[in-house]
């Protein structure tokens, strides 16, 4: 039950973290990495990646249980 518990609260996490990308992407806004630019392809990549996490996650976590 435990897992399900951090499952959730992990699918909230990137689900934030998608939509700061895609602020991030629609106001076409680039910050600086390690001395690396990222700009707007950077940022779809993070939407793809952590909307993909997310749902994932929200996938285990709400799930029914088997019997």
């Amino acid at each position: 039950m435990i897992w399900k518990e951090l499952a959730k609260f992990g699918a909230g996490a990137e689900a934030f973290h998608t939509l700061v990308h895609l602020y991030f992407w629609i106001g076409d806004i680039t910050f600086p990495v390690f001395g690396i630019q990222v700009g707007s392809r950077w940022n779809v990549i993070g939407i793809v990646v952590n909307g993909s996490i997310a749902t994932a996650l929200g996938l285990y976590a709400w799930r029914p249980q088997r019997t």
